[in-house]
């Protein structure tokens, strides 16, 4: 009977020993990336054999296994709220790796915003916002994350929740405007650094030169935009004009919120000041090409009206503007083709886009495919002197 025990003893000891040696293999080829290497290792131990004390330790390696550090089966979300519950087990069962933790942390972190990525795309707005709403939960200082958040509740119609998120940013003077750091590599490549010293370290070591920094446009127009639409659809439009008056006070430069302020007005019902501030909209802004680049992107979507706008808006500081003049042409030429518009109204237009195309044919007169658009409008027209001309200079 002793012997018995002995030899049972024995085996049980093996079996942890081997447990032990195996969790270091496993450790071992994912500190050197050897991923297929760990998850078979990982792979032939059974699960059921797995002694208390190696039980932390194997449920955080099974959550690795989940996620395939090879990167060829990214997780699906069933397979990822695996992950996430091994490592959750993991953790409470008191494991602990400051170099393999935060790694797998980040490819989960990372995997879930791919997932989120791809229920936008495919018109899972509930299931994206559901997990966005968990990462902020765990990353609350990452008010990216909100805002994002905030405009998927929003466009599912949740004003309530969207209210709430948009306000939290609005209190944490959050607009997203975010900075980025570049500098020359000695080959002439422009690499981004993640932080100014970085690239200033890199410039002062040699290994970079000519830095530089970009910073994005804000956002806080768009946040106070929704926002007040929101309280007005509440029927408080009180305080939606109190919530643009507090911004303005504490933001009186920012150019988001000056674009929105046409907008702000229209939704409040403010008819006076909507067409003033419609009228005036050059006098905010000095730069004429944040009016052409909201005007392209107008343009680009389709929404001609406000495209006409911003270029005009434009123009008017900038008169002599070869692109906001190509692209206010270009605009009014779309509106004369869309629907609903009679020949009167379409010819209106094709004679604004011919204004605007010949002051751009001054300006650059070597540009062929301006002086063939001309040609095919005067036609279209049957401006016959001013497309034979036109086409004298072809």
């Amino acid at each position: 009977m002793k012997l018995k025990l002995m030899i049972l003893f024995l085996a049980i000891g093996s079996i942890a020993f081997a447990q032990k040696k195996e969790m270091r293999k496993i450790e071992k080829a994912i500190s050197k990336e050897n991923f297929v290497e760990a998850q078979n290792i990982f792979r032939s131990i059974d699960e059921n054999s797995v002694e208390e004390k190696y039980a932390a330790t194997y449920n955080f390696y099974k959550a690795a296994n989940y996620m395939d550090l090879t990167g060829k089966n990214p997780a699906n979300l069933d397979v990822l709220r695996k992950a996430e519950a091994a490592v959750a087990k993991a953790k409470e069962a008191g494991y602990s790796d400051p170099v393999l933790e935060p790694m797998l942390e980040k490819m989960m972190l990372d995997r879930k915003f791919a997932i989120v990525s791809e229920n936008l795309k495919s018109g899972n707005l509930e299931t994206a916002a559901t997990l966005l709403e968990e990462m902020y939960e765990k990353y609350p200082e990452n008010l990216g994350l909100l805002y994002d958040l905030s405009n998927i509740r929003y466009s599912l119609k949740d004003y309530d929740k969207a209210l709430e998120y948009y306000t939290i940013l609005l209190d944490k003077k959050y607009d997203g405007v975010l900075t980025t750091y570049k500098a020359v590599k000695t080959n002439g490549e422009e690499q981004v650094f993640v932080s100014e010293k970085l690239r200033d370290l890199s410039v002062q070591s040699g290994s970079h030169s000519n830095p530089t920094e970009s910073k994005s446009s804000s956002l806080l127009g768009d946040i106070v935009l929704k926002t007040v639409w929101i309280y007005v659809n509440q029927d408080n439009k009180s305080k939606g004009l109190e919530v643009y008056k507090q911004s303005v006070a504490s933001n009186p430069d920012d150019i988001s919120l000056k674009l929105a302020k046409a907008d702000i007005y229209l939704t409040l019902g403010m008819m006076d000041e909507y067409k003033e501030a419609i009228e005036n909209m050059g006098d905010d802004i000095k730069d004429p090409n944040v009016f052409i680049n909201l005007g392209i992107d107008a343009l680009k979507n389709e929404k001609y009206d406000s495209a006409i706008t911003y270029f005009k808006s434009g123009l008017k500081l900038d008169p002599d503007n070869y692109v906001a003049l190509v692209n206010i042409a270009n605009s009014y030429i779309n509106k004369g083709n869309s629907k609903g518009n009679t020949a009167e109204d379409q010819k209106k237009l094709y004679l604004l886009a011919i204004d605007n195309f010949r002051k751009a044919h001054v300006i650059k007169p070597e540009v062929k495919d301006i002086t063939k658009t001309l040609v095919n409008l005067y036609e279209f027209l049957d401006m016959k002197e001013q497309a034979a001309e036109m086409k004298a200079k072809l």
